[in-house]
């Protein structure tokens, strides 16, 4: 038995020789294949190329109705070139009357043909030519032919009514719009449907049963041109943007945002990257208008402390905040709470039926956010109840007397509502630095920081600098003011004091030059080549006599001597090596390599390289206080696995893994206290967001405290330790250089 379908045509259907026997194709869709070296060479044209000789095949349609196609020949064996005339052939080639014309474009296989939404009309003859781009190019080719789907673009969109359930295929579309949230991928097919607002007020979107990684963003009253906004930024102009944000389902999308009676939008069902397609399961829905604490403005009072209170989360999530982690659509439930003295409170939610997370507001209330965003968040906790890791506790947080502060209860991902305990009381002052002083003003782009405890100074490197160029920046920590700040190579990235104090040296990524500066003097003692490409860590050994330097460019870490600046070794075959320390026993050096997925350990002496395999990304290096354990911070780009490798030095084994914050780039334990303090970038800015506006500044420096890694750590099944007792929001879309003073009460 055999079964036959409509528009498809087998591969013994091949192009005919000419227009006058071409092949006709009854339907579309259309798939057929074959092979044009035996055929003649009778048509060409340049698109934009102009050699001839290509052997060719030509089919015939002629469609019953106006439709948009695609033509692809991006499976084919060869060189292609394919072209579409209208009506009737061309007695001579290169005619130049094509109503389409393609030689490369299909990305991979770049030299194969494709063209895009052709306009074609009904009871119009076309003839199809499969070329080759030049005389020694024939071969085996496959052919499809498919319509546009109609609600592909926003002018075509299918219209549906609020509330609206059901599912939207995206295979077989066309990649038209893109926009990044916050990542810029481009190249997945996507779909469009509209509708027009019936009332003023709030709409969400749940993607979070869809079968792929999803993208979702709304336009309003216009979309921007179909096809001009497929590339990796997008236009920027969407209202609402959602890519990550259904909890277990985490590539999935679901997206709040605020509509206008009468206005019409329109909803883009897109994927994450170009393999990105599927089923978009899914509903959009009014939400109801807010109930007593379900937004800051209507937030319960807290009278007095203690306060106790058990309540329900419900519904849809309102404000959003960048915490450890950035999944987000939980509901919230907001406190507001005014001190009549000035007063350190815990709050704690680790009686809850669910995984909770807390932030402590300032100020004014923040608007309905559709994006993570730190608002006034001034502390925050994801994890913080021991063995309770799920559920979350502010452990301590300054409100001084007359201040009025907002606290909000929420889940940390979709799906996570319900019971919640919250307690707030008074409490201690905490051992480690907590409030964000007022920020001191340095150059463009500060990256790098080195602290002098002897001359009380810190140094700042300008990565970009101002009209003047690279910069470093000198400031008197008895007055926090820039007492200096002083040119040097372009690019100044990381640096490093020598043990004396005598010298500051910095590795300049742009440049690909090492900086000596006198940090007395702030004179400049030597400026030397790298040797090697784009310079990103140093380290100097404890005796002072051996600077090392990682260059990611070409994968080496090389050796010179102090003072006289000559490199005394190399090691190489590296992947792209990047943050360095020095172990105290003066034997080793350690360097993080992200690209290898690996830090190196290598013998100060003998320059051998041993690896140690982490986990993704790994990047921040930080050494326990009595050495025995190396610790590596994991950059990993899902953002709900960021923590630190904990590295047994003696065994080169993990065991442990410690969460750190999202984002991590630097790390510093804090003296005199059981603490690590790491810098965390946080989740990007969303793009269609100015600087200050909501999405942006989610840059953050994460309190951790430090167990005793010896009783807690297991080489065969390292445990993941959440021990962050406080997220201190620092503004800025990322947060690099990290350094603490001697006496700890400052970072």
């Amino acid at each position: 038995m055999s079964v036959c379908c409509p528009g498809i045509l087998s591969a013994q259907g091949v192009g005919g020789e000419d227009c006058a026997s071409a092949t006709v194709i009854g339907a579309v869709p259309f798939v057929g294949s074959g092979e044009t070296c035996g055929a003649l060479d009778d048509y060409n044209e340049s698109c934009p190329f102009n050699p001839t000789g290509g052997r060719d095949v030509v089919y015939r349609y002629t469609p019953d109705r106006d439709l948009i196609v695609t033509i692809d020949l991006c499976s084919s064996g060869f060189d292609t070139k394919v072209y579409l005339y209208e009506g009737s052939c061309p007695s001579v080639s290169n005619s130049g009357v094509y109503a389409g014309c393609n030689d490369d474009a299909c990305g991979v296989n770049g030299w194969r043909s494709q063209l895009v939404d052709v306009d074609l009309l009904a009871g119009v003859d076309y003839f199809l030519v499969v070329d080759g781009y030049g005389a020694a190019d024939c071969g085996s080719y496959d052919l499809s032919i498919s319509e546009r789907a109609p609600s592909d673009l926003c002018e075509q969109a299918e219209m549906i009514s609020i509330p609206w359930n059901g599912t939207v295929s995206t295979s077989g579309a066309v990649d038209d719009y893109n926009e990044s949230c916050p990542f810029e991928v481009a190249g997945a097919p996507d779909v469009v449907r509209r509708f027009i607002a019936a009332e003023t007020g709030e709409i969400r979107i749940d993607l979070c049963d869809s079968n792929f990684d999803t993208k979702v963003y709304v336009y309003e009253g216009a979309c921007p041109q179909g096809g001009s906004q497929n590339g990796p930024a997008g236009s920027g102009t969407a209202i609402g943007c959602s890519d990550d944000a259904c909890g277990e389902n985490g590539w999935r999308s679901s997206l709040s945002f605020m509509v206008t009676e009468g206005i019409e939008y329109f909803v883009v069902f897109d994927g994450y990257g170009i393999s990105d397609s599927g089923e978009a399961v899914g509903t959009i829905t009014a939400v109801p208008p807010p109930g007593p604490g379900e937004v800051c403005e209507q937030a319960f009072v807290i009278p007095s402390l203690p306060f106790q209170v058990v309540g329900v989360t419900a519904g849809v999530s309102r404000f959003e905040h960048q915490c450890q982690f950035v999944f987000a659509g939980a509901p919230e439930h907001f406190y507001r709470f005014t001190a009549t003295q000035d007063t350190w409170i815990e709050i704690d939610s680790c009686g809850s039926d669910f995984d909770t997370e807390i932030a402590l507001i300032s100020g004014t209330c923040p608007s309905v956010s559709i994006e993570p965003t730190n608002a006034n968040v001034r502390a925050c906790n994801d994890d913080g109840c021991g063995l309770d890791a799920t559920r979350a506790r502010i452990p301590a947080a300054f409100v001084a007397a007359g201040e009025t502060v907002t606290i909000v209860i929420d889940g940390h991902a979709s799906g996570e509502s319900g019971e919640y305990s919250l307690i707030v009381r008074e409490t201690c002052a905490p051992d480690h630095p907590s409030e964000l002083a007022s920020p001191i003003e340095v150059g463009t782009g500060p990256i790098g920081l080195a602290l002098h405890a002897d001359l009380g100074r810190l140094f700042v490197t300008n990565y970009i600098g101002g009209a003047g160029g690279s910069s470093l920046s000198v400031i008197d920590l008895a007055t926090d003011e820039v007492e200096a700040t002083i040119p040097v190579s372009p690019g100044p990235y990381r640096m490093a004091l020598t043990p004396d104090g005598t010298r500051l040296y910095i590795v300049n990524y742009t440049a690909d030059r090492i900086d000596c500066i006198d940090p007395v003097t702030l004179d400049l003692i030597d400026s030397f080549p790298a040797l090697g490409v784009s310079p990103l860590g140093l380290a100097i050994t404890p005796d002072g006599q051996s600077l090392f330097v990682a260059t990611a460019g070409d994968g080496r870490v090389t050796r010179w001597s102090i003072p006289g600046h000559q490199v005394t070794g190399e090691v190489g075959g590296l992947f792209a090596p990047r943050e360095m320390i020095a172990a105290p026993e003066g034997d080793h050096v350690y360097v993080s390599d992200p690209s290898g997925v690996r830090v190196w350990e290598i013998t100060v002496d003998t320059l051998v390289a041993t690896s140690i395999a982490v986990d993704e990304f790994p990047q921040a290096l930080a050494l326990t206080e009595n050495g025995e354990h190396l610790l590596v911070g994991n950059f990993g780009f899902d953002r709900s696995l960021d923590h630190a490798s904990v590295i047994d030095r003696q065994s080169r084994e993990v065991v442990a893994r410690l969460r750190i914050g999202t984002g991590p780039e630097e790390m510093v334990l804090v003296p005199n206290t059981p603490y690590l303090a790491v810098t965390n970038w946080g989740f990007s800015r969303h793009p269609n967001t100015g600087s200050g506006e909501l999405g942006a500044g989610l840059g953050n420096v994460a309190i951790v405290r430090l167990p005793d890694f010896n009783l807690v750590g297991d080489a065969n099944s390292p445990p993941m330790i959440d021990a962050i007792e406080r997220i201190i929001p620092v503004g800025g879309d990322y947060t690099f250089g990290i350094a603490a003073s001697p006496a700890g009460d400052k970072i």
